[in-house]
């Protein structure tokens, strides 16, 4: 019998026969890297080799851990992290995700933000923090006495010379103080956090698409079946960028293992287009792999890469005076796709009355490029902004009353890859008294290349570039979507994707592929019976006007990490 197993729970939802054919058996497959991370604040990572038959420990044993960290080695088989007590127990079997790596730990169990584990081991995490906050406060007052006076031997009373020796003592006995607190109270363990709704323990690296975007690059990838609404993982490590007077942030999210349908993209509970100066690319994650699976729902084709997030982003600051009727040229880097500029006001811009009051003064200014020896053409700017001075394509109108420093500029793509040469020139005159503040100087050319972070086939993702300035503070760490999987669905003689929630499909696209990759051909599987099962789930429930069956569900596998 096979057992299908909700996540976060021990008991099967519905059991099926196997689908196996009676054929022989292929092969081991080769079991899988291991991945160590052997400095705890760094990514880095090493990919080790697994010989046949060793258990957790001799596995440690051999991944190369420094002595000092031997208390602090945790391993996770697929998404089980493996007690320090069973490690002699447990051998890991072929084709499992094997994750060692050493995790910084301290003393106490923080605020209130675990909520998990039983009551027993909450109470012992909460007389470890509170042991360990008194100590502090001992070493603190002893710091406060004993730091003056090994200073005197140093130093006269009162001078400089004696302040500077008993911050410096205070500081170098503080730290040795907080060593040899950690020493005394052990770290607490990392318990399992219990579902709230059916009081079940749940691994605590399941809870990474919770509700709130982490980067992760050790999380698993997540694969959803059926529909769920999700907070996506980040791909990789959000910027900002200056674009004039404003603030932009780039992010790029893994919603998980494709193909999925996403939509009603949020953050927090606000719809993402009701914030302005948004940019979204969605990636269903459709690659060439899955048509070995299924033929594609009428118009899909394989997704093209995204290019609003990249790793590559290339600042050249200078300060370039913009002389009226003369044009000043800069070149981007080679293979630039997206050029973003900045003109600066130093001394503001604005025009000083009578009264020694500021009035609104503009200032315009041709904005051009060219490919590095062809013919120049006025720039298109990307999303017009009165407040950055781009509402006209081809200038920068530059409109303000500040006594202060004002910058303007925009954003504009290339036709393709390739070295630009941009060339501003002021069009209108400079002022002709002292009373117009008017200097403007070409400050700030960056050439953004398209380079995907995310190297592996079958993805779906989210990238987003979205103004911050006066709608975020901060980075927003809640960008959610509802992801709806598809799934191979068979008709007696083929295959082909349709958005499902069925268990019987997802139970064969689980048999059948792992990503783009096969995993039991379907002349193992029993096809006809798959069929039926699918039927069955899918008939109307005599209690409802529903399927009798559905499954809505987030499993995980493979990592961001490795992609």
């Amino acid at each position: 019998m096979a057992e299908l197993i909700p996540p976060g729970k021990f008991k099967p939802a519905m059991e099926v026969p196997h689908s196996f054919g009676e054929l022989a058996p292929t092969p081991a497959r080769p079991m899988t890297s291991v991945l160590v991370q052997p400095n705890p604040f760094e990514a880095k990572h090493v990919e080790l080799g697994i010989p046949a038959g060793w258990n957790v420990r001799e596995i440690v044993r051999h991944s190369g851990f420094p002595a000092i960290y031997d208390d602090h080695v945790r391993v996770w088989v697929n998404d089980e992290e493996i007690p320090r007590e069973m490690w002699s127990r447990v051998k890991p079997k072929q084709g499992v995700n094997l994750y060692v790596r050493v995790t910084p730990q301290g003393g106490g169990g923080g605020g209130g933000g675990g909520g998990g584990g039983t009551a027993a081991g909450n109470k012992k995490k909460r007389k470890g923090g509170i042991l360990g906050t008194i100590l502090m406060v001992v070493v603190t007052v002893v710091v406060a006495f004993v730091a003056p006076y090994l200073a005197g031997f140093l130093f006269t009373a009162g001078t400089i010379g004696f302040k500077v020796a008993a911050a410096v003592i205070g500081i170098g006995l503080t730290m040795v103080g907080g060593l040899l607190v950690q020493s005394l109270i052990k770290p607490p363990k990392n318990t399992p956090t219990q579902q709230a709704d059916q009081g079940q323990p749940i691994s605590q690296r399941a809870l990474l698409t919770g509700v709130q975007n982490r980067f992760e690059p050790y999380a698993f990838i997540p694969r959803v079946v059926g529909t769920r609404r999700l907070y996506p993982l980040l791909a990789a490590r959000p910027y900002t960028e200056a674009v004039g007077p404003n603030r932009y942030v780039r992010a790029l999210l893994c919603v998980g293992w494709g193909p999925l349908a996403i939509s009603d993209i949020r953050i927090g509970d606000t719809p993402i287009s009701a914030f302005g100066n948004i940019e979204i690319q969605t990636r269903e994650g459709w690659a060439t792999g899955h048509s070995a699976f299924g033929a594609f729902p009428g118009g899909t084709v394989v997704d093209a890469a995204q290019t609003l997030f990249t790793n590559s982003v290339t600042e050249e600051s200078f300060t370039a005076l913009l002389d009226t009727g003369i044009g000043v040229s800069r070149l981007t880097r080679t293979d630039t796709s997206e050029v973003s500029l900045d003109v600066v006001f130093p001394q503001g811009l604005a025009f000083y009355d009578e009264q020694g009051q500021r009035t609104e003064l503009t200032v315009q200014i041709y904005c051009e490029y060219r490919v590095v020896g062809g013919s120049f053409t006025p720039i298109i700017w990307d999303g017009p902004s009165v407040a950055d001075g781009t509402q006209t394509n081809g200038y920068l109108t530059c409109t303000d009353k500040s006594g202060a420093a004002s910058i303007f500029g925009g954003t504009f793509r290339t036709p393709g890859p390739g070295q630009y040469e941009v060339r501003l020139t002021r069009t209108t005159a400079a002022g002709p008294t002292a009373r117009h503040v008017d200097r403007a100087e070409f400050s700030a050319l960056r050439s953004v290349r398209y380079q995907n972070p995310i190297n592996i086939p079958g993805v779906a993702l989210i990238a987003v570039r979205m103004r911050a300035t006066d709608q975020f503070q901060g980075l927003p760490d809640q960008i959610n979507c509802i992801a709806s999987s598809y799934l191979p669905t068979y008709n007696g003689s083929s295959w082909t994707y349709a958005i499902s929630n069925n268990p019987a499909w997802a139970y064969a696209d689980m048999m059948r592929r792992r990503g783009t990759t096969r995993v039991i051909p379907d002349s193992r599987i029993d096809l006809p019976t798959i069929q039926a099962w699918a039927t069955g789930c899918a008939a109307t429930a005599p209690n409802a006007a529903e399927p009798r069956w559905t499954v809505n569900s987030i499993y995980e596998g493979g990592s961001i990490f490795t992609g």
